[in-house]
């Protein structure tokens, strides 16, 4: 490994996906941000799009860099908040010092648990710069 460091390469955000957690098989769903009719309503019951009821979702973010290197500089912040005026924060993970792969990539996920009844926003952000954000539009009701 070549052990370049921020100062040498730029790390960029090159992807954020989301994928329901199924419940009855553990299983996940399709990449939601690739759906072109997202609709995600009720999902914890398995309903607006969801194959079966769905709690919690997957958010993996693609990091482009130097392959095979480790960036022991690099930051990735990774927050869920909610889609409002008020933009509280609901769930957040950071990840430092990134090794890249033979492909010059790096996946980086979390877990979101039990957020699926309100309209979200997740961001991706680089301490380079680079950002990426995606909206979720969860919604509950009769």
């Amino acid at each position: 490994m070549s052990g370049l460091t921020a100062a040498a390469q730029t790390a960029t955000i090159e992807d954020i996906r989301v994928q329901l957690f199924y419940e009855y098989s553990g299983t996940l769903s399709d990449d939601l941000t690739k759906r072109k009719d997202l609709v995600l309503r009720n999902t914890m019951i398995g309903e607006g799009g969801a194959k079966e009821p769905a709690n919690s979702f997957l958010v993996s973010v693609v990091v482009k860099g130097q392959s095979e290197a480790f960036d022991k500089d690099a930051a990735l912040t990774v927050t869920v908040a909610m889609n409002d005026r008020r933009k509280s924060k609901v769930a957040d993970k950071a990840f430092t010092g990134i090794l890249f792969g033979p492909e010059g990539k790096v996946v980086k996920a979390m877990l979101v648990y039990d957020r699926v009844c309100a309209p979200l926003t997740v961001t991706a952000k680089l301490k380079s710069g680079s950002t990426k954000s995606f909206n979720l539009p969860f919604k509950c009701g009769e």
